[in-house]
């Protein structure tokens, strides 16, 4: 806000800066770049009309942050030096503490969930609880509230295919849309396309899969619901009996020339989510394969992106599909990699396997 003169002053680094310019009746908005110099004119219009940059839904802006800056210009005097010591280890004593008592909510809670379900033993329901509400830390409570709605045996088994950053980020109303929808297609799956497999692997299949929400590095969002609203009933037959329609329906969908420009202008792990990119008509190729695994996922038709390809595929009669490239065998082969002495190195810590295609893919395993 300015003063009663008018004028007002900020100090900012050398880099972009996004202006809204407003006197009660007229407003307009202006991305400046203030490592030009001169001055920056803004028009003001009514506020009735639409700043020029509104009038298209979509307009990309292109951000520079100011250059970094040393972060000790000035040596620090051996005062100064432990002063800062002392601030880091009463910073950690906090943070340690903050975590036991997590901790300790956090087993009180499983102890009380687990006393309340009947279904497994009360010694290995309370262990798997405990274990997930450790890994939840501040975000247990919603576990919680959503183990309070599900008592059932399934609840537990459809968390256990969570990730361990899931755990801290997702909330109960998303696990409760994943968890609901995911039930709705089960037995569908498993009459069709898990049809002869084993008990286990039929169960394993469906549950990574299929009730998994998480299906490679985005946001994890309510996208089933969308998504099935999206599509007619005759999509859905024709989708569940050729799964490779949903690719090529995918792919009439969105624009490749604006495809094209996000893929350019994207942060590489930041993906949008499905129901997202459904709604602007755009996604790089990486959305778009994951836009696939959503949708077969919300008709009950398993499917991932492949572990070393990141390709989208599908399950059926006892193998994985392919549907970019389906006339084109996959080359399989066999790597043994052995260790000795000592704890084994953790897999995506201390080493991984990557997949060379123009640039380096690792390969993603929850083994």
């Amino acid at each position: 806000y300015t003063d009663e003169d008018g004028p007002v002053r900020h100090h900012r680094g050398l880099g972009s800066i996004l202006l809204h310019v407003s006197d009660g009746n007229n407003c307009a908005e202006q991305l400046a770049d203030n490592r030009r110099e001169g001055p920056v004119e803004v028009t003001l219009s009514k506020k009735g009309r639409e700043p020029e940059r509104c009038k298209s839904l979509w307009q990309y802006l292109d951000h520079v942050a100011p250059s970094d800056f040393p972060m000790h210009p000035a040596e620090l005097t051996p005062e100064q030096r432990q002063r800062g010591k002392e601030r880091r280890q009463k910073a950690q004593q906090r943070r340690k503490d903050k975590l036991a008592a997590l901790e300790r909510q956090a087993q009180e809670q499983a102890g009380r969930l687990a006393g309340g379900r009947g279904d497994t033993t009360g010694a290995q329901a309370g262990e798997q609880i405990r274990e997930i509400l450790s890994l939840s830390f501040g975000n247990y409570p919603q576990i919680v509230r959503f183990l309070e709605a599900h008592p059932e045996k399934e609840a537990l088994e459809f968390l256990s295919v969570l990730t361990k950053k899931d755990y801290r980020d997702i909330c109960a109303q998303l696990l409760e849309e994943h968890y609901i929808q995911g039930l709705k297609v089960r037995e569908y799956s498993y009459e069709t396309f898990l049809k002869g497999e084993g008990q286990a692997r039929r169960g394993e299949l469906f549950l990574s899969c299929v009730w998994n929400p998480r299906i490679r590095y985005e946001a994890i969002t309510p996208y089933r619901t969308f998504l099935s609203a999206v599509l007619t009933p005759q999509q859905k037959e024709a989708f569940r009996q050729e799964p490779e329609l949903v690719w090529r329906w995918i792919r009439d969908s969105i624009c490749p020339e604006t495809g094209a420009a996000v893929k350019s202008r994207n942060y590489a792990p930041v993906a949008t989510s499905p129901a997202g990119v459904l709604r602007i008509g755009a996604g790089t190729l990486t959305e778009q394969r994951t836009l696939f695994v959503a949708l077969c996922r919300t008709l009950g038709i398993p499917a991932r992106l492949h572990p070393a390809s990141q390709e989208a595929e599908y399950y059926r009669n006892h193998a994985f599909h392919r549907v970019e490239d389906p006339g084109q065998e996959e080359k399989k082969a066999r790597l043994t990699l052995t260790h000795t002495g000592g704890e084994a190195p953790e897999y995506g810590l201390a080493w991984t396997i990557g997949r060379w295609n123009g640039e380096n893919q690792r390969v993603e395993t929850r083994e």
